[in-house]
């Protein structure tokens, strides 16, 4: 039996009702752990929004009202022009801004939709026009073509790129190269800055680094996997050039992760890449084999919304990795005689089973130093130690001598198997119209993580667990 459209309406009430009241709990317990924890400190990430209020003529408006709101949670902020019509809003989260402006005798003047961008100084200069009645002019606003009001270098990345551009790994490495001076890779030389060490990785102002070589969080061969999902943030930052003092390296790639607003919304996605719409490499195809198995799904979900309207919110993003790869090997392993102690194959011509000179090498007893007859080594002087370290040489796949510097006699597929889910949690609550408070929370584990080394077949000498594992919490 169907339920009437009114007992559905209820469902819903009381659906939505459990769920503000189970984020609330969170949100309580997700502050008090940050607060007990540790506060981060590090780059400034807030951001202003300046301007100049003058009239028709040219001539400055002091006392101007200015109310700065944020589009997404109604968070307003007021300022006032001083004696020379300027003003100044600082402490500005990353967003969409509506600018009012009103002063007595003056038309009313609305900006919309002004982009404010993490660690910016935006200008928005504003001119009135006299009213006999009280009248509003609304316009939208518009990014300067330059801006004077910092002298640094830098390039962003806006949610639209992040969120539309298509990229093989949802790696924040992959939209380094949009900006200017920008290279890829868990060290890029931005700006022509060091290979090591040259770039500081911060999120939401606190450094994410891996200090040992010089770079940002990585997930070993996987790019920059370790910093938070490309789902969970808003805007990056890169700055190039003209830095201020606060970064302490020569270039700095500043991600913002998303907050929730007054609307609860959400997104899932899916990305998969096979090897069933890719060619054959050209080793496999020269071994006779088909092409390496290949599968990688990166997946996810994210919740954003408010935990009290106006005035606290959440944004919670969960992503997942799995991937199998193969990657291909070519050596040259000892033949199936030599691994039983027959090594004439080192030498073409022996006379009365020894080795003629000129003709190869030849083996002698180390334990009596005379020559072993014809390279055979008796299955008595072979230890213990040799032998099981034998069983774990591959079959060989094609037919070889096996001489040193020879041609490969083994071609083979290195399995690695790389998995993470990756958790991240932003808390926002506006205390007063002039003092906020924002917890985050990240955690991404890598495993299993298998790191192969390039020149080992499948079952011995690679990285079987070069896993990881990150927290990046602050208050």
């Amino acid at each position: 039996m169907s339920k009437s459209p009114r007992r559905s309406f209820i469902d819903s009430l009381v659906l939505e009702k459990q769920l503000r009241h189970v984020v609330k709990r969170i949100a309580c317990l997700m502050l008090c752990g940050l607060a007990l924890g540790s506060f981060g400190y590090g780059q400034i990430i807030t951001s202003s929004i300046v301007g100049h209020v003058t009239d028709a003529s040219g001539a400055v408006v002091p006392g101007a009202t200015i109310v700065i709101t944020n589009q997404g949670t109604s968070i307003a902020v007021q300022a006032v022009t001083d004696s020379a019509g300027t003003y100044a809003v600082t402490n500005l989260y990353a967003g969409v801004y509506d600018v009012q402006v009103k002063k007595e005798g003056f038309d009313v003047v609305r900006i919309t939709r002004v982009n404010v961008l993490a660690s910016q100084t935006v200008r928005q200069d504003v001119v009135l026009k006299v009213g006999s009645i009280q009248e509003a002019v609304t316009v939208s606003g518009e990014a300067p073509l330059v801006h004077t009001d910092s002298m640094n270098v830098a390039g962003e990345i806006t949610t639209e790129q992040l969120s539309d551009l298509p990229v093989a790994i949802q790696s924040v490495d992959t939209f380094l190269t949009l900006a200017t001076g920008g290279q890829g890779g868990g060290n890029p030389q931005i700006g022509g800055s060091m290979y090591w060490g040259g770039t500081n990785f911060n999120v939401n102002g606190l450094a994410t680094n891996d200090a040992t070589n010089g770079r940002g969080l990585p997930g070993y061969g996987t790019g920059l996997v370790a910093l938070p999902a490309i789902a969970s943030m808003q805007e990056v930052k890169i700055d190039v050039n003209s830095m201020s003092a606060e970064y302490r390296m020569a270039t700095a790639v500043s991600m913002v992760t998303k907050q929730g607003t007054n609307r609860l919304h959400g997104t899932a996605y899916e990305y998969n890449e096979n090897a069933k719409l890719a060619a054959n490499t050209l080793t496999l195809n020269a071994a006779g084999k088909p092409r390496a198995p290949f599968n990688r799904n990166q997946f996810g979900a994210n919740l954003g919304g408010p935990i009290w309207k106006n005035k606290a919110f959440f944004f919670f993003n969960f992503s997942g990795f799995r991937q199998r790869q193969y990657s291909t090997v070519q050596l040259n392993f000892p033949t199936t005689a030599m691994r039983g102690g027959d090594f004439s194959a080192l030498c073409s011509t022996f006379n009365g089973g020894i080795c003629a000179a000129g003709a190869g090498t030849q083996l002698y007893n180390p334990l009596t130093g005379a020559a072993f007859p014809n390279n055979q080594i008796p299955d008595g002087l072979i230890t213990s130690q040799s032998k099981k370290l034998i069983t774990y040489l591959p079959a060989l796949t094609a037919v070889s001598q096996g001489l040193p510097n020879g041609a490969p006699n083994y071609v083979g597929l290195v399995s690695s198997a790389r998995d993470f889910n990756d958790y991240d949690l932003r808390l926002d609550y506006q205390l007063s119209t002039k003092d906020a408070l924002t917890g985050y929370y990240n955690h991404n584990r890598g495993f299993p993580w298998f790191q192969p080394l390039g020149s080992t077949p499948p079952n011995y000498g690679n990285g079987s667990d070069f896993g990881y594992k990150t927290v990046v919490y602050h208050v």
